[in-house]
């Protein structure tokens, strides 16, 4: 039998992966996202919101341009710290 390490926060982590990666992903969950997420970690419903809102307006994933809105963040934009 093969034995396989579980993390916490796998599956959480491949979906918003998929989440920024995949168009035909985040349409599918952009449909049932509700502030203030669909995630038990708030980083994680923050992220999944950056790309819920990209989708919302460029109809697609955000890819590499999670880039740029995280460092707007990361500089104290209009929802950074």
């Amino acid at each position: 039998m093969k034995v396989e390490p579980f993390e916490e926060g796998t599956h959480s982590r491949l979906i918003l992966s998929h989440m920024v990666t995949s168009k035909t992903v985040l349409s599918r969950i952009a449909s049932q996202w509700s502030p203030p997420g669909l995630f038990a970690d708030p980083w994680q419903n923050l992220i999944g919101s950056w790309c819920v809102e990209f989708f919302q307006k460029h109809k697609k994933a955000p890819n590499k341009a999670i880039k740029p809105i995280y460092q707007e963040y990361a500089d104290g934009g209009p929802d950074g710290p």
